[in-house]
């Protein structure tokens, strides 16, 4: 066994310190990979922990937006599925191990 001291941290911290890193990553480190990779475990425990107290994810609270706006500005049915899809697609492409084409990035 370690004499190293066991931290503990809430969820909440944990994807506090995931972003921070992700934007250091991002912001001064031109690493996007990482970055997404990060920020993307970050908004899934931030969004488990919203849904706990009886919220709604923010990705679910985007999605479910996107296709108001097709019934209500566009009279258009759009499916909840096509937005999830493009809106996890990094992190999706990640597990799958698929190619992740990153076209351009203007900052």
């Amino acid at each position: 066994m370690s004499d190293q001291p066991r931290l503990i941290y809430t969820k909440l911290q944990l994807a506090e310190i995931q972003l921070e890193r992700a934007l250091q990553l991002f912001l001064d480190e031109d690493d996007y990979v990482c970055a997404v990779t990060l920020a993307g475990a970050a908004e899934e425990l931030l969004s488990k922990l919203r849904e706990q107290s009886g919220g709604t994810s923010e990705l679910k609270a985007l999605i479910d937006e996107c296709v108001a706006i097709g019934r209500n500005v566009y009279a258009e049915t759009w499916a909840t599925k096509l937005f999830s899809e493009v809106f996890t697609y990094p992190q999706n492409s990640r597990a799958k191990g698929s190619t992740l084409y990153l076209i351009g990035w203007v900052y």
